[in-house]
């Protein structure tokens, strides 16, 4: 687990940014199928889901790799 703050908080922003991008990306999905019934956005908003958790997997993994 890396211990240097700067790192630390490097990779904060870098996940707080792509996790900000993706839920507004999901939000606007879901309000597409859900308000205008387009069908293929609920695909699509569940794989921004899914990516948003991966990208707070890939942060967790980041910071106790260290590197």
């Amino acid at each position: 687990m890396t211990a240097d703050p700067t790192l630390q908080k490097k990779l904060l922003k870098r996940m707080m940014v792509a996790d900000a991008a993706l839920m507004l990306l999901g939000l606007a999905f879901a309000v597409g199928h859900f308000s205008f019934d387009v069908p293929w956005m609920l695909y699509a908003f569940i794989a921004a889901i899914a990516a948003g958790f991966a990208v707070q997997i890939w942060f967790v993994m980041r910071i106790k790799r260290g590197a």
